[in-house]
């Protein structure tokens, strides 16, 4: 379930799954079929497809599971929010970088 792989993954809380699911959900990443059940759109098959087929990492859930990880580290104060926003951008710099 999209849930646990969510959880799985370190991608939101119990507190923002829904909200994520809503988000990707009014993007028209994905739409509801059989009342309970999310199927990928053609924008996010595409975009999967062009990321990866440019070598990009941005289809997986690393770069975001990472972020939460930062942002909870700033909530407990081991981490200040302008490190880690550094560091973000400096993540995403990298990755289209690497396209060049």
């Amino acid at each position: 379930d999209l849930i646990a792989l969510m959880d799985k993954h370190g991608i939101g809380t119990d507190a923002t799954h829904a909200e994520h699911i809503e988000t990707v959900k009014s993007r028209e990443y994905v739409f509801i079929e059989d009342r309970d059940k999310l199927v990928p759109g053609k924008l996010a098959m595409a975009l999967v497809e062009g990321y990866d087929a440019m070598g990009f990492f941005m289809s997986k859930p690393d770069l975001r599971a990472g972020l939460e990880t930062d942002l909870a580290e700033i909530c407990e104060g081991r981490k200040g929010k302008e490190d880690v926003l550094r560091g973000q951008v400096d993540k995403y710099r990298e990755v289209f970088q690497g396209a060049i």
